[in-house]
């Protein structure tokens, strides 16, 4: 007997992330705003910001066979490596960006009011929050609630738009 693909369940967005732990700050993002939106969440695995863009369209060709998909958000880090043609690719591609500048632990901090010296690498960052709070990415963002939405959309105003759509009904 021929066994039948199992389709993806049917889902509005598509969500591919740089790493784990943008991966849980979508997680959080969706958690605390209510969202009940489908979504396929899918993990980059790191890399340059051309891969992981390059890596988003070989999975939203993949996936838009079997699911209905109706955006596409890429979630990455800049690192302080962006260029003007990531932009030209992911317009060209239909993928809206939402960029951690220079990185997801940086938004972490900003968030958490805490400031840091500009430019500060990433390791640095990471190191801080290890001191400071005692958790490593990507276990940063698991102690958000609902109540911290407002602030967290205020203070990286990226966020809010993709927390807008996925509160759309």
């Amino acid at each position: 007997m021929k066994r039948s693909k199992r389709p993806i369940r049917k889902a509005k967005c598509l969500v591919v992330c740089e790493g784990e732990t943008e991966i849980k700050l979508v997680e959080m993002l969706k958690r605390i705003s209510g969202s009940r939106r489908g979504w396929h969440l899918e993990d980059a695995h790191g890399g340059s910001p051309d891969k992981i863009l390059k890596e988003a369209v070989i999975r939203f060709k993949r996936i838009k066979l079997n699911a209905e998909i109706s955006e596409v958000f890429v979630v990455l880090d800049s690192e302080g490596e962006w260029k003007n043609e990531y932009d030209e690719f992911a317009k060209k591609n239909h993928l809206k960006l939402i960029i951690n500048v220079p990185c997801s632990e940086a938004e972490f901090l900003r968030i958490k009011g805490v400031t840091f010296p500009e430019g500060s690498p990433p390791h640095e960052l990471k190191s801080l929050i290890k001191t400071r709070y005692g958790k490593e990415p990507p276990n940063l963002w698991s102690d958000f609630t609902a109540a911290d939405l407002s602030s967290i959309c205020s203070c990286v105003p990226r966020y809010k738009s993709f927390v807008n759509f996925l509160c759309e009904e």
